[in-house]
């Protein structure tokens, strides 16, 4: 079964990862842009509606107070949350956003998921708000459940709908979520791999193991026999389940 990996995303993994790569998974990366910038723009309305009443209250406690003179400075603090919000969103949400989301890559080997995020720039992207590479690699046989959580329903107060599909990997090490994923392109295509080379995996460690048992135990040649037999159609079936896996790839 070949590897599935991108010319631009070969240069992400290291040249014994990207030979052992199955199947890389994209993420929708224009989808999932979209989705977080309408997330800031409701952000920032709220943040307005909230800057509002905390001047209308501000205002209202100064008067009764005898405070007027100092009112200036009791809005300075409203001000200055919807100034830096503006210009998060009209400045550095697109970059940044678009930045962390291409900086992300996803791939399945024959026995582990691997994870990186690349180097990339945050916050006002000046050059103290660089993001180190992280990475991450998960043992297929430590996963213990591929969650995929499909949109339903609305967020933000009901003003925008879900769009994203997250994929949660857990495992038998972590009482949570080992690894979340957000907006893959094919979140059951990855599912549905990394259960197969798992179910694979563990049939091979079967096989193994069953042969050595054998051996061990001093059969005779003909339950020798019968053994290999049974671990030859096992191999088979892997065989056979990689190919049907590569067709649909």
């Amino acid at each position: 079964m070949g590897s599935e990996t991108s010319d631009e995303e070969g240069g992400v993994w290291q040249h014994d990862e990207a030979a052992s790569i199955l199947r890389s998974f994209p993420f929708a990366r224009e989808e999932i842009i979209e989705y977080y910038l309408q997330m800031k723009k409701y952000g920032i309305m709220f943040k307005l509606i909230g800057c509002l009443v905390f001047v209308v209250l501000i205002y209202n406690f100064a008067t009764n107070n005898g405070l007027l003179p100092f009112r200036m400075y009791l809005f300075a603090l409203p001000a200055l949350v919807v100034a830096h919000a503006l210009l998060d969103y009209f400045l550095w949400a697109k970059p940044n956003l678009e930045d962390s989301i291409n900086a992300q890559h996803c791939a399945v080997t024959a026995d582990s998921v691997m994870f990186i995020k690349d180097r990339h720039l945050t916050g006002c992207r000046l050059a103290c708000n660089w993001e180190g590479r992280y990475r991450k690699t998960i043992p297929l046989e430590k996963i213990t459940d591929v969650e995929v959580l499909e949109p339903a329903g609305r967020t933000m107060c009901g003003l925008m709908e879900e769009k994203l599909t997250k994929v949660n990997i857990q495992t038998a090490s972590t009482s949570g979520v080992e690894l979340s994923l957000d907006g893959l392109v094919d979140p059951q295509g990855f599912r549905r791999l990394v259960f197969d080379m798992k179910k694979g995996g563990s049939a091979q460690r079967a096989g193994g193991a069953s042969a050595q048992g054998m051996l061990h135990l001093g059969g005779d040649s003909r339950e020798v026999v019968i053994a290999l037999r049974e671990m030859h159609g096992t191999l088979k079936n892997i065989e056979v389940l990689l190919a049907k896996q590569g067709q649909r790839a």
